[in-house]
């Protein structure tokens, strides 16, 4: 009997456990699928943008220079994680390598969500919100690209999950994990520092029943848990840079690029042109030093462009205001801001991703979550933690600029509601009662977060112009071409891409269809100086020189300082005007 009893309840505990292993595995297979589909991309083993310069820099730690000589200007946890791997990976690997601890981050990350979410609401909930983290296309993506937003990812998957647990049973070992938690965040998400003060609140408020004596304890783990990661950091900032940073002295040029006359929130960089890391610190030190006359600090440099930005707000501020609702629905809207990797881009090269996509995506997962919060008041104690957490962390993210990895860590905290919406709806309608505040919030919502507010079309042309461009660099230009023509497909009007086809069509020797993009760009943008000394270039070749000096003069119309338009404008008319020999 007492064998059976033991049979019995071995059993039970394997029909409990069995749907979050089957989850925990659908979720690895599907990302391993994803990456075999993608191991094509150009992007799969030449990274671009952050990514090689995350890469780059791994190495370096990796090759035993773990300390640097420079106070943090990009978020330093990534770069470390990736140095970890590659230690053990070796450097022939490491790309693969990485993107394989990336998707099992992320299968994990399924787990922690769904059990979070069976803590805080209900089994069936806590199975479909792994479910949908598991099948979810943008996380998917995240977790095979050389970017942090797949760390990102699974260390709010863990807070959830630890918050949830400290809801069920607080003690002063789980306070000490969530600031462990919150400083990681922090390190490779710098907004997510504004959750901070968020938790510290919650320890005294949200927990009033407790005595003050065990309120101080628990406070006290979760100081040590922030210092424990963040105060390493900034010993070593200021060893280096002899300045106290608990992170990294990026936020003043940061809040500038989304806060300033020109913003649009969307990221632009200081300087044209200059939008990968090797410019971007460069540039934020030398027009603040000039605009300044004086040497500055890392720190006073932050400073400056804070500075900048608040003079702004100051003489616009209902301008500011303005963008600033704009920079919200851009937080919480379905499209995927890309900078140099294109989600839809990725798309082409997966079936899987492209399939998936059909109904995966923000615009959907959000107006839910938003009604499983509404539903979700009966509940409050659980809940209301969850819901301030993802109201401040949409207000850090929209108080900068808006890219899709940097508001991806809110799809964590969101699909608990959207998991409890789910199953909430259901009990409502086979009990008949009320829908109607739900319906009312999933259509308001739905409104907000599917309204056009992105020029899709411009910004995906864009993404397959940065993937041409990358061809073109390694020398194929055939490839890049066919590139350049899918995203002329998307956008007609791009003339960046009309430019790009020219230059690569002079390269292959076809003039014609050289002049004929040229031509296009030209009449998109007339003041493209670049465009007509390409044009008079050609035209200076076959022999129409007519039309040569008229490209020339239009070049130096729009820059009168082109050398090298002076210069070719010079050659043509001596061979208009030949001088007479004696």
């Amino acid at each position: 009997m007492p064998t059976d009893g033991i049979s019995v309840a071995q059993s039970g505990r394997l029909n409990r456990i069995w749907p979050w292993i089957v989850i925990v595995i659908v979720a690895f297979g599907i990302r391993g699928a994803y990456l075999w589909q993608i191991r094509t991309i150009p992007y799969f083993t030449n990274p671009v943008g952050d990514a090689a310069s995350y890469d780059g820099w791994a190495q370096e730690i990796a090759s035993g220079n773990w300390m640097g000589d420079q106070v943090f200007y990009q978020a330093p946890g990534y770069p470390y994680f990736l140095a970890v791997v590659y230690s053990v990976s070796g450097e022939a690997n490491r790309l693969v390598a990485a993107r394989l601890v990336q998707i099992a981050l992320g299968a994990l990350s399924c787990l922690f969500v769904g059990l979070a979410t069976a803590r805080l609401f209900s089994r069936n909930a806590g199975l479909i919100a792994a479910s949908i983290l598991a099948l979810y296309p943008p996380a998917i993506f995240f977790d095979g690209l050389i970017q942090k937003a797949s760390v990102n990812i699974a260390l709010m998957s863990l807070m959830v999950w630890t918050l949830a647990h400290i809801l069920h049973r607080p003690n002063t070992l789980k306070w000490l994990g969530t600031g462990a938690i919150l400083g990681a965040l922090g390190l490779t998400r710098e907004n997510a520092l504004a959750l901070i003060p968020i938790v510290m609140l919650w320890v005294f408020l949200g927990f009033r029943n407790t005595v003050f004596s065990q309120r101080i304890r628990w406070f006290g783990g979760l100081c040590a848990g922030l210092f424990l990661l963040l105060f390493p950091v900034a010993l070593r900032n200021h060893h280096v840079g002899g300045e106290w940073l608990i992170t990294t002295s990026q936020a003043g040029p940061n809040f500038y690029v989304g806060n300033n006359p020109e913003a649009t929130g969307r990221y632009a960089p200081l300087v044209p042109g200059h939008e990968t890391p090797e410019f971007e610190r460069a540039d934020a030190v030398r027009l603040a030093e000039a605009d300044s006359g004086k040497s500055l600090s890392a720190k006073e440099v932050s400073r400056f462009w804070l500075g900048q930005s608040w003079e702004f707000i100051r003489e616009a501020p209902l301008k500011w205001l303005s963008l600033s609702g704009r920079k919200l629905l851009l937080v919480i809207n379905r499209y995927e801001i890309s900078d140099v990797e294109g989600y839809n881009v990725y798309r082409d090269y997966s079936t899987l991703l492209s399939a998936l996509s059909i109904i995966g995506h923000f615009g959907i997962l959000c107006p839910i979550a938003i009604a499983g919060m509404v539903m979700s008041r009966a509940n409050a104690r659980k809940s209301s933690i969850l819901i301030v957490l993802i109201a401040t962390f949409s207000v850090s993210v929209a108080a900068f600029f808006i890219l899709a990895r940097y508001r991806v860590p809110l799809v964590p905290m969101l699909i608990p509601f959207t998991a409890f919406a789910l199953v909430e709806i259901r009990n409502r309608y086979v009990t008949r009662a009320s829908l109607l505040a739900p319906a009312v919030a999933i259509i308001i919502a739905t409104v907000a977060c599917n309204w056009p507010i992105n020029p899709q079309q411009k910004l995906d042309a864009m993404a397959y112009s940065n993937l041409a461009t990358m061809l073109a660099d390694s020398g194929n230009i055939q490839g890049a071409i066919e590139i350049w023509k899918i995203g002329l497909e998307v956008n007609p009007d791009a003339r960046e891409l009309h430019y790009n086809l020219g230059l690569a069509y002079m390269l292959q020797q076809k003039l014609n269809d050289a002049v004929k993009h040229f031509s296009k760009a030209k009449k998109l943008d007339p003041d493209l100086a670049e465009v007509d000394f390409q044009l008079a270039t050609i035209f200076e070749a076959v022999g129409q020189l007519e039309q040569a000096t008229w490209h020339f003069n239009e070049a130096l119309r729009i820059n009168p300082d082109d050398a090298d338009s002076l210069a070719g404008l010079s050659r043509v008319q001596a061979r208009l005007n030949p001088q007479p020999t004696e």
